[in-house]
């Protein structure tokens, strides 16, 4: 039996998944350094965003309200939220030669009335063709998710899927790196590089700090408040 990378902080084995590359632990060094002092800061790494409007990218035009039945959850393996690339071998990943391919996800949400408004959770609808269900809850104001594959996708930029949504007003959707509801949650992608803890699983919050949620109905140019909770919530 072997782990499912990206899942599960333990690397506790789902039986009867048998990856087609086995993955393969290198050294790492140090975690990526974030620079706070500008408002539109980015970490130097992946990053999750939600798209509401359906062009693919995350802007201050994806903001939630009644209208909105749907938003669908993307992740880029090979670059910064700025459009850099990144590469495992690269500064803060140890030297090691590994791409970031993905072969699991797993991620939480958690929303914020903003002002005023609420949201409900509908079905999550997988892109990917990852079928290996292994984990998932909800509770609150929280929805959490795992899927898997035995097989790898090269790096790249992939919508993950589309999580069905009800929404009152205008609340604020976004990203969580851990939660109360159930301590194996955690937003993460499995991947071929070793990533910081050497058990080919890329964190939110450890081997990267990007993560982008909803905007808010009045959100103008970037805030520190919210680049910040973008990146650590």
């Amino acid at each position: 039996m072997h782990p499912i990378p990206g899942l599960v902080r333990t690397g506790a084995p789902l039986l009867g998944y048998n990856p087609v590359v086995k993955p393969t632990p290198f050294r790492l060094a140090a975690v990526l350094a974030l620079c706070l002092c500008a408002v539109t800061g980015t970490a130097q790494a992946q990053f999750f965003f939600i798209d509401v409007n359906g062009d693919g990218r995350p802007d201050a035009s994806d903001v939630l309200h009644s209208g909105i039945t749907s938003v669908d959850l993307y992740l880029d393996t090979s670059q910064a939220a700025d459009g850099s690339p990144v590469a495992c071998g690269s500064p803060g990943h140890g030297g090691s030669v590994e791409p970031f391919t993905i072969s699991s996800y797993t991620f939480i949400l958690g929303w914020e009335p903003a002002g005023g408004g609420s949201l409900t959770y509908g079905p999550w609808t997988d892109n990917l063709g990852f079928t290996i269900s292994a984990g998932g809850t909800t509770g609150g104001r929280i929805f959490w998710t795992a899927r898997a594959a035995p097989y790898y996708l090269a790096p790249g930029t992939y919508k993950l899927g589309t999580m069905a949504v009800t929404v009152t007003g205008t609340p604020v959707l976004h990203f969580l790196s851990s939660t109360d509801i159930d301590s194996a949650a955690i937003t993460s992608f499995g991947s071929q590089c070793s990533g910081r803890d050497f058990d080919n699983t890329i964190k939110l919050g450890s081997d990267f700090t990007d993560a982008r949620g909803t905007a808010t109905g009045d959100d103008a140019p970037r805030t520190v408040w919210r680049t910040v909770r973008d990146l650590y919530r």
